[in-house]
């Protein structure tokens, strides 16, 4: 019995590719902005989970915010802490994974660098940064001595001297506690790369946001910035759709846009305008 085998011509085979091709233009870009919106909501939470790991920290701190640097000075880093440190913080949070944002990706860490720290204080690689501005070398917002939550001490030495209190704190819904751009800051900045860590290195600078130049100048960058650092710093606070993630100083976790974020009322502990 002679049977007839059917099979797709070749003009029914190019129109099938075509189409599965035209799914795949239409659904990939999706796919995309589900995985991105996936990270954001992961960025959130770590940021909303470490805040609250430094409110129990402030609980045992005389209810007071780390200081962006805690220790001996003279004996760096062995005896230096910053405020995420295994010295400060950290205790209080324990998955020490929370500090590095799932958007964020960094060189492995040499620690060689670091000789002469324990064990228990290995580097990790860190995305958030703290709300350290302060009169350090700025006049921020034209307001006199002004202060973020995590100050910049005068002295190193292992009290909370210096610290702010929770209660100078005028509007914790508003004021941020941690933000986003580490990464960009640091690396672009310093070249510091693989020093990126959450322990001792503040790589030549004070760790924190420090300067209305950081917040006024994220929102001016532009991705074709003359300024390679300024291309960086464009990215920082852009990384969800034109945005980024901010946890407040009631441990509020909440999406903002860079222009949203250059006004003093978002910075300053001790500002008393609207």
């Amino acid at each position: 019995m002679q049977r007839n085998h059917k099979a797709f011509t070749l003009i029914e085979l190019l129109v099938v590719i075509a189409i599965i091709a035209i799914l795949a233009a239409i659904l990939f870009p999706v796919f995309a902005q589900a995985k991105l919106a996936a990270k954001k909501t992961a960025d959130l939470s770590n940021l909303k989970q470490y805040a609250t790991g430094i409110v129990i920290y402030m609980n045992d701190a005389d209810d007071t915010y780390p200081r962006l640097i805690q220790g001996d000075f003279t004996n760096w880093p062995v005896s230096t802490a910053l405020w995420s440190s295994q010295l400060v913080a950290q205790p209080y949070i324990k998955n020490t994974d929370m500090i590095k944002s799932p958007v964020d990706s960094f060189p492995n860490i040499d620690n060689a660098a670091y000789y002469g720290l324990p064990a228990s204080r290995p580097p990790k690689a860190m995305s958030y940064w703290p709300n350290a501005i302060s009169d350090f070398g700025y006049a921020d917002w034209g307001v006199n001595n002004p202060t973020g939550l995590f100050t910049i001490p005068s002295t190193f030495t292992n009290s909370n001297s210096g610290a702010t209190s929770a209660t100078a704190v005028g509007s914790p819904t508003d004021v941020v506690m941690l933000a986003n751009g580490f990464d960009e800051y640091y690396n672009y900045a310093y070249g510091c790369g693989e020093w990126l860590n959450n322990e001792i290195d503040y790589c030549y600078v004070f760790p924190g946001i420090y300067g209305d130049w950081i917040p006024t100048g994220i929102r001016l960058a532009t991705p074709t910035s003359p300024n390679s650092f300024w291309k960086a710093m464009y990215n920082s606070w852009r990384k969800f759709n034109g945005g980024s993630n901010f946890v407040m100083a009631d441990t509020s976790a909440k999406f903002h846009k860079p222009d949203e974020m250059d006004n003093p009322k978002h910075w300053l502990a001790n500002y008393t305008g609207n």
